[in-house]
């Protein structure tokens, strides 16, 4: 990531990572980074994304998105787990 944001000219300061919080999520990725760094944000200032993912097969995305953090629903942590995947009755 380090390397194609000094390709493309973005500064460090404006990169946002959240591997070393969650680990690799594959398609989550974006959407948990968005949540922990803006998640408890309730600011209405639209702010500009510039979201880009690549995967497996050499799969690939971009999408410019402009968000206010209020729009970003918080982080929610939980203990919970289900055996079967299905919550108990």
């Amino acid at each position: 990531m380090k390397t194609v944001a000094k390709r493309a000219g973005f500064p460090n300061d404006k990169i946002l990572s959240s591997i070393e919080t969650f680990a690799n999520t594959s398609s989550g990725s974006i959407p948990n980074t968005l949540v922990n760094e803006y998640g408890e944000n309730d600011s209405a200032e639209i702010l500009k994304f510039l979201c880009c993912g690549f995967g497996v097969g050499l799969s690939w995305a971009a999408v410019e998105l402009d968000l206010s953090p209020s729009q970003i629903l918080p982080l929610i942590h939980t203990d919970e787990w289900f055996d079967d995947g299905l919550p108990e009755e």
